[in-house]
Order: C-alpha cells, then structure tokens, then sequence
C-alpha cells in the first residue's frame, strides 16, 4: 500500500502483485461518502474475492470538514437541515431529486482530472493508460452519487460502475444525458433500514439509470447506511464478471 498526491488529491493506491498498486492489472477506484476521507474504504481491497492483480485507489475529496472529528472530508457540502426536512417528508422526494447541489460540478471536475491522471499513472510499462474498459469507477453514499454524475458524463465505456447506497439528484440533467451515455453494467446496494439515505432513494436512482444504457440490479439488505457482507461478496463476485480478460 502506497500513498500518492494525484490531481491534487491525497490517494492510497493497493493491490496489484506487490500489494503497492504494481503489475499492470485493471484498475478499482473508490469514492469515499460525506464526512469520511481516503482511508475509509481502503480495507475493501483485502475482503473482496477478486483476483490479486487487480489494483485500488481511494482518493480524498479535497473540502475538510469541521466539527466532523478526526480527519473528515467532503465532495461537497451538503445542507443538512434541509436534507433532515427531505428525510422527514417536509421536503417531497421531487423537490431533492431535482436539486443540482452547489459544488457538484467542481467535485466533477477534479475527479475526472483524478481518473485521467491516475489512469496515466497506473499504465503499462509503454506508458499507455490503463484502458477504459479494465477502470471501474465505484463510491460510497456522496461517493456513490459522485461517480454516477462523472460515469454519465464519460467519454468512453468504463468496466463498470459501483453504487453502495447512493442516491439520486440532478434527475432532469442526468435524465437529458442518458441517450448519449456509455452505459455499463452496474452494481448497487442499499439498506432498507438505512437513516441516512432511505431505501426508495436507491429505488428512484436504480429506477432512472435502468432508463437508459446502464443496467442493474439493486442488492437490498436488511441494515442501514453501510456495506456488509452480503455486499462485499455481491461486489466481489460482479468484479471478477467485470474485469475477467
């Protein structure tokens, strides 16, 4: 395991033959949610089954949070009386799917500058990036959320996509690119009894994406905003499907 500044964001890249990211294998990146920072989901590169070239890179959202304890970070701030209200139905499912949060473009735009550099820098030995199609781009919560605005917005197919309880914005933006997306297979999760995001959020998000080229089923478990087991081997088993040559 290594750490790196890539695209000016603190990332810890693993995996691979040597454990620090080397070989030429495909490539994992991970999004951490709201709140947490670039370690948060490191340890899923040793509990998922997939095959040991593949790498993994975290990256770290670069606004820091106060108040948070620890080292806490975010893509973007989140209103968070307002998103209490949405929770508590004092603000319709309508409303919040249509909100365009303010800062999301500006997460957009480093983490596609991110993925370029980090591509070009886990290339092959002729200096070629890793390939579209051997790159999965994945998150958690805002994570989650983050890397289906980015995936949509792709120039080419990547492997894959992972949605661990995200939810869904944007609706009529993201709505209006899904005929000239690069869709891909997806995975999703989500909790039933999740406080944060509640389930139909992943229901409306899974609902709109299977719309378009992007298809998917939404792995449902009985627990909150988290990834358990069941997850972990349902991620696992769609990443060896994915990234087999």
């Amino acid at each position: 395991m290594r750490e790196e500044t890539i695209a000016g964001l603190r990332t810890v890249i693993t995996g691979g033959p040597d454990r620090q990211g080397g070989g030429e294998g495909p490539v994992v990146a991970l999004l951490h949610g709201f709140g947490a920072n670039g370690d948060d989901l490191v340890g899923l590169w040793r509990a998922l089954d997939v095959p040991r070239e593949v790498r993994f890179a975290f990256p770290e959202a670069p606004n820091a949070l106060a108040g948070y304890g620890g080292a806490s970070y975010a893509w973007w701030m989140i209103d968070i009386s307002r998103w209490q209200r949405a929770v508590q139905g004092e603000v319709t499912p309508d409303e919040f799917y249509e909100d365009v949060p303010e800062g999301m473009s500006e997460a957009r735009a480093g983490v596609q500058a991110w993925i370029a550099a980090l591509r070009a820098r886990l290339g092959g030995g002729d200096a070629a990036p890793v390939p579209a199609e051997r790159f999965v781009l994945g998150g958690f919560s805002q994570g989650a959320t983050l890397a289906v605005d980015v995936a949509l917005r792709a120039s080419e197919a990547f492997a894959g996509l992972c949605v661990l309880s995200g939810t869904l914005v944007c609706r009529s933006e993201w709505r209006a690119r899904l005929p000239a997306a690069h869709g891909v297979p997806f995975f999703q999760s989500h909790g039933t009894r999740d406080p944060i995001l509640p389930f139909f959020v992943g229901e409306a998000l899974n609902a709109l994406l299977s719309e378009g080229p992007f298809r998917g089923a939404l792995l449902r478990f009985a627990g909150g905003h988290e990834i358990p087991q069941a997850v972990v081997q349902g991620l696992g088993g769609y990443l060896r499907d994915r990234l087999k040559r």
